[in-house]
């Protein structure tokens, strides 16, 4: 089979899904922790970190699960996941939510979605096969 046919198993699935969700959890934790907002040097800085995030998290998965469905599952989750960080930085008393974080968030999703589709999509094959 060629590396990147969608029905060839991963060799080494649970060391992807583990730096997966590795990702997922320092998200979340980065999410809700006290962050110095004079670090930005762009006023949009905070929306494209929001897209690059979670559409790197959409690559990285669609990279693992190379069908539509878990694809999609994952996507909801993702964009899920960021609607409920938004929330819980409002009940941490020095974050706020905002509506174009969560916005950004899922615009991220779709592009990690659509990226996935392309060669970036096979990259973890690529690294199998060259192992």
């Amino acid at each position: 089979m060629v590396p990147d046919d969608p029905m060839k198993p991963l060799r080494h699935k649970r060391l992807w899904l583990t730096v997966g969700w590795a990702l997922v959890i320092l998200v979340a934790v980065v999410s809700l922790v006290k962050v110095p907002t004079e670090t930005m040097t762009f006023q949009a800085q905070d929306k494209v970190l929001h897209l690059a995030v979670y559409g790197g998290l959409m690559l990285w998965f669609g990279a693992i699960y190379r069908t539509r469905g878990p694809r999609r599952r994952i996507g909801a989750l993702l964009v899920l996941m960021g609607l409920a960080l938004e929330l819980a930085q409002g009940a941490t008393g020095y974050r706020s939510p905002q509506v174009l974080d969560a916005l950004a968030n899922g615009i991220g999703v779709l592009l990690g979605w659509l990226l996935a589709h392309t060669r970036l999509g096979r990259t973890l094959r690529l690294i199998e096969s060259r192992l």
